[in-house]
């Protein structure tokens, strides 16, 4: 059986934790830098219908991160994936368990997140040092400046809290000029991190119901990607399995 999905340029490997934490210490020790996304059901949407989302998926390392991704992986390669890995639970536990004292960039979220996110940071995981601290509300040509001080920084790890499509957008556009080593998409993270946004309890993560709680706390913003972008998933799982069929030798 394949040990990764393939969804046209979008290939997911089958990871466990271990596995996919070992990946970046050994990016960190090796000066290989990666950019790393969390693909869920509304990345490979948005990729079937953006070309440059395409391409900006197709060079980074792709984690899966939800149910939807779990069950496309059963359908196609015949298992699930050996872990959940969505950003939310697996930066905590990278920063956690790394061998590496890192120097750390926090770019996105509301004003005051990321500084109360760098804040809890600090508390939890003292041995790593936050180097730059930066919402993620500014224009395009601003855009150039922070990229610049981010790089005169020259952090271990950018961790980049724009939503999907936008921060691995910023990621593709920026991966030469931002001079880090790993630079993550981590959606929400920072708004869990600072207590800006309620997790869902314990229980209801290890049931991978965590999207319902979401959508109670949320229903304007994520209703649409939780029932009609259900259906844009699956079609766009059918359009990329049917095009890598057409286009096999």
């Amino acid at each position: 059986m394949p040990n990764e999905l393939i969804l046209g340029p979008i290939r997911v490997e089958h990871l466990t934790v271990d596995a996919a934490l070992k990946q970046l210490d050994e990016a960190l020790e090796k000066d290989s830098p990666k950019r790393v996304a969390f693909c869920n059901a509304h990345c490979v949407s948005q990729a079937l219908f953006d070309p440059t989302y395409r391409a900006a998926l197709s060079r980074m390392l792709l984690f899966n991160d939800g149910v939807a991704l779990d069950i496309a992986s059963r359908l196609i390669t015949g298992k699930p994936f050996p872990a959940n890995l969505n950003g939310t639970d697996f930066i905590p536990a990278f920063l956690a368990k790394s061998k590496h004292s890192l120097r750390i960039a926090l770019l996105g979220g509301k004003p005051g997140v990321a500084h109360r996110a760098a804040k809890s940071l600090a508390a939890r995981y003292p041995r790593h040092q936050v180097v730059f601290v930066r919402n993620g509300y500014f224009s395009a040509e601003q855009e150039r400046e922070i990229v610049a001080l981010i790089a005169k920084e020259a952090p271990d790890v950018l961790l980049v809290a724009m939503g999907n499509p936008l921060q691995e957008l910023f990621m593709h556009r920026n991966a030469q000029a931002l001079n880090c080593k790993l630079v993550f998409g981590v959606g929400a993270l920072l708004d869990f991190l600072s207590e800006s946004m309620p997790r869902a309890p314990f229980w209801m993560r290890k049931a991978r119901l965590e999207w319902l709680f979401r959508l109670k706390n949320e229903p304007r913003r994520l209703m649409a990607r939780y029932t009609v972008g259900a259906v844009t998933f699956a079609w766009a799982v059918l359009v990329f399995r049917i095009k890598a069929t057409l286009d096999s030798p």
